[in-house]
């Protein structure tokens, strides 16, 4: 394997380990979520429920910086795409089908910087309101990018980095199906992998596989 292989590889480990990170937070971030719909939107909070939407709000800023400052700039990264805004980046992801919404990943991105700054009391609850209510639009999206090895369009990206030029151009990529995940091997011995798909070859009378592994 080249060096710029093992290079490329590496990029895919880290983000699968993002993805994985992403995974932790999430299951702390859908707990907060749970707790602030139970005690829901009213105008006076006991301590312990300030501190429920003040978790919330934390864990909204982290989850969602890990999921555009992290993993969508990584994504690009591998896709030798160069986005040169936050906004670029979110549009892009949309273009690419990563994301559902840009307009609704956006809105999310501006609220967290909102609660990454300082803000008067008479803003807080106006603000965990808010938080409450966009963080079903970002669970939407976490949701969404942990299928991402799942797109036809993104696993042919992938292809074209990391397989030779001659072996691509071969490659009729219109035919490419995500197929059954167990098969036996050459040597007869059944495996699973995360994903597969198969492809057509153009000029060849045979199928490929290229198999991507990705543990969620």
């Amino acid at each position: 394997m080249s060096d710029y292989n093992k290079k490329e590889k590496l990029k895919i480990e880290e983000l699968k380990n993002l993805l994985a990170l992403l995974d932790k937070a999430e299951k702390s971030f859908d707990y907060s979520i749970d707790k602030c719909h139970s005690i829901g939107i009213k105008e006076d909070y006991s301590f312990e429920e300030l501190d429920a939407f003040e978790a919330l709000t934390a864990r909204f800023a982290r989850i969602s910086d890990i999921l555009i400052q992290k993993i969508l700039s990584l994504i690009f990264i591998i896709l030798k795409e160069t986005p040169l805004t936050t906004i670029d980046k979110i549009n892009m992801a949309e273009k690419y089908g990563i994301i559902k919404s840009a307009d609704g990943l956006l809105a999310a991105r501006e609220l967290r910087n909102e609660i990454s700054h300082e803000y008067k009391s008479a803003d807080i609850l106006t603000l965990f309101h808010e938080t409450l209510k966009m963080s079903n639009i970002l669970s939407l999206e976490i949701a969404n990018i942990k299928t991402l090895f799942s797109r036809p369009r993104l696993v042919k990206d992938l292809i074209t980095t990391f397989v030779s030029g001659d072996i691509t151009k071969n490659i009729n990529f219109s035919t490419l199906k995500k197929l059954e995940k167990h098969f036996v091997s050459p040597e007869y011995i059944e495996r699973e992998s995360n994903i597969i798909y198969g492809v057509k070859f153009k000029t060849a009378m045979k199928n490929g596989t290229r198999r991507i592994n990705y543990q969620s």
